[in-house]
């Protein structure tokens, strides 16, 4: 065996002047015109890598060059347990030491040196002294050979070939007494070998890194594949295969990171979109969780079909060290949103489709944003869940889906944040928006289904663009919709003064629907709505005084009242009341229910303590607003309702 070309000229660098076709598994490149003469005659290793970045295990390759032609390289891709990169114009090609260099190098000497042993480099020093000094370097150096003097040694051992041929015989003898002596069972092999898996479990780093650099005293035995010995390695030149994938210890899901097919935040969304599609179809053939670290760029829609798992390391909204677009809350620092997600860059198409079917998917942590270029004015939703046809309608939508910390930004007025079509037993929690629409739910199934049962705690959605959609939306088109609570949601109707773009018109609401009969049952805890856009018909913020019912007892004394008629809190302690009302705004009067408290019968200076209502003409009638409040012990109370009526009410006595 001879020496690899690696090391036979210094400063063999240049860039990529013709990048391979495709990027990921083309096999020839061309270097800047000239560059070609830089580097030694093929064979030779090299390691590729982006431009102005250093070099690692997961971001750069290591190439076999075959062939040189000039400038052109004829190359073979991912070598020495690299993953293949997606190499374009002006990536660094660099020739030298690799290690698989380094083993060569070691194999050319054992070839000649035919007893000195791969495992210990301790027999380098044997045969890269000259023939009269053999025995005693060997001699000298049976307890400890570091780095630096096994890279001396290795270069003597260049200088020195035709003098290892007449030494042979003394070196073996040398290198049998020091195995004798001082490793009789190749442990210290065998030790960096532990080493490596312990560090580098899939073997998806190169070995000739800082951090085995230290270790390079002892040789580590290598597979095919380029991981230690016993240690699983890439089965492909592109990725790990899912078996070798990490588990996600909270939901079990085998793990599938964008980056592993291709995807990256500095390319471009026409390079990413088969990357993440990719990766898509992986995690639905196992159920899995496909993981994002970064915001890619993407120019076509993503579809999920199976249920499957999304997972962002995080995300957060720039709303600004001070009051920002006439609002506090509304993102109004660039980039807008940051941490992990998707950005779309195509007019008119959806950041995320989802069509898998009576099925949990799930998303957290991660983000949609439209591009600068088409934001607030010709998008798709952010999020769509949109089963496919079964019959003459829509199947079955997300069933027992978890949405947890999942923001959007950017969407036109006519487009939702979050569209659900046919969905039962959802959460949403911590759900933003800011855009047009804020969250639709939509019935367009068989008939004798009923959709609904849904929470969602804590959205913060601003519709601040002019559209057809509103803050929140139900929409019936066919099958029934009920019992959806909301807990606590701010929602906002505001004009956020965006440059070029119209605020809401007085017709988008807080929260509309437009059927009474078939969707019913809305709960509301706490909401918060609020606008600056003339907005009207919609709910009021519902009362003054505010009170969490944590103090759970016995139901005692009168658990009902009756419109204005006065009643005495006679329990001898303070009296807690919940209750819900039914509110039934006409088209020329609004709905409204007041609660007083005074110390007099009369009602004399009486307090107003709570308030719920609805604007004429808003269509609630088959909603349940609640309310709570507190009596002091021997105080009164009085109940005004206008078009509305008592649904529940009951006393919760404290201890």
């Amino acid at each position: 065996m001879t020496f690899d070309n690696s090391t036979s000229k210094n400063f063999q660098y240049s860039t990529v002047a013709v990048p391979p076709t495709p990027p990921v598994a083309g096999l020839s490149l061309s270097v800047q015109p000239g560059d070609g003469a830089k580097f030694a005659e093929a064979p030779f290793w090299a390691t590729l890598c982006a431009p102005e970045t250093q070099p690692l295990g997961t971001n750069a390759e290591v190439i076999r060059v075959t062939a040189k032609n000039g400038d052109k390289f004829t190359i073979e891709r991912a070598q020495q347990g690299s993953v293949a990169q997606a190499v374009t114009t002006g990536w660094s090609i660099l020739a030298g030491d690799t290690a698989q260099s380094w083993l060569e190098v070691h194999a050319a000497i054992e070839a000649n040196a035919t007893a000195i042993s791969a495992e210990t480099i301790r027999a380098e020093a044997a045969e890269t002294a000259n023939a009269s000094a053999i025995t005693a370097e060997a001699t000298a150096r049976k307890t400890a050979v570091t780095t630096a003097e096994a890279t001396a040694a290795t270069g003597a051992a260049t200088a020195e070939a035709n003098a290892i041929t007449a030494a042979t015989s003394k070196a073996n003898a040398a290198q049998a007494a020091a195995e004798a002596a001082s490793d009789p069972a190749g442990e210290a092999a065998s030790a960096v070998a532990a080493h490596v898996a312990a560090i580098d479990p899939h073997g998806d780093r190169a070995f000739a890194t800082a951090a085995i650099a230290t270790e390079a005293a002892l040789l580590v035995p290598l597979s095919s594949v380029g991981a230690a010995s016993g240690v699983a390695g890439l089965t492909s030149a592109k990725r790990l295969p899912v078996a070798q994938l990490p588990t996600n210890v909270l939901s079990g899901h085998t793990v599938i990171p964008v980056e592993q097919y291709g995807a990256s935040v500095s390319k471009t969304a026409a390079e990413n979109n088969p990357y993440i599609k990719e990766a898509i179809e992986a995690a639905e053939a196992v159920n899995g969780m496909l993981f994002l670290s970064g915001v890619y760029p993407i120019s076509e829609e993503l579809v999920v079909k199976a249920p499957i798992s999304i997972w962002g390391t995080g995300i957060s909204a720039l709303y600004g060290k001070e009051k920002i677009l006439g609002i506090w809350g509304f993102p109004g620092e660039a980039p807008y949103l940051v941490g992990a997600g998707f950005l779309q860059e195509a007019p008119k198409l959806n950041g995320l489709k989802i069509t898998a079917a009576g099925c949990a998917t799930n998303l957290r942590d991660f983000g949609v944003k439209f591009a600068d270029s088409n934001k607030f004015k010709e998008t798709g939703h952010g999020i769509l869940w949109e089963p496919p046809v079964v019959s003459t309608f829509l199947g079955n939508g997300p069933f027992a889906s978890k949405i947890d910390n999942v923001y959007v930004y950017g969407h036109d007025g006519n487009h939702y944040a979050y569209d659900v079509t046919n969905m039962l037993f959802c959460n949403f929690t911590g759900i933003q928006g800011f855009g047009g629409g804020g969250i639709r739910f939509k019935s367009n199934g068989n008939a004798s289904q009923t959709y609904g049962n849904t929470t969602v705690i804590r959205p913060y959605l601003i519709t601040a663009v002019e559209g057809t959609a509103h803050a929140m939306k139900l929409e019936y088109v066919a099958a029934k919709m009920n019992y959806f609570d909301l807990v606590s949601p701010q929602l906002m109707v505001y004009n956020v003064t965006l440059a070029g773009i119209n605020p809401p018109l007085s017709t988008q609401l807080h929260i509309s629907t437009n059927d009474r009969t078939n969707i019913s049952y809305l709960n509301l805890l706490f909401p918060d709505f609020e606008n600056s856009a003339g907005v009207g018909g919609t709910l009021l913020p519902y009362i003054t005084h505010t009170r969490m019912l944590n103090n759970y007892g016995p139901s005692v004394g009168t658990q009902s009242f009756e419109n204005k008629v006065v009643q005495r809190n006679e329990i001898g302690r303070t009296a807690t009341w919940t209750a819900t009302f039914a509110l039934t705004p006409t088209a020329g009067e609004a709905a409204l229910v007041k609660v007083y408290k005074a110390k007099e019968a009369s009602m004399s200076g009486k307090i107003q303590i709570a308030e719920v209502g609805a604007p004429a003409g808003t269509a609630l009638d088959s909603f349940k607003i609640p309310a709570t409040w507190e009596i002091p012990p021997g105080e009164y109370m009085e109940v005004e309702m206008v078009n509305a009526t008592r649904s529940f009410s009951k006393i919760i006595g404290e201890n």
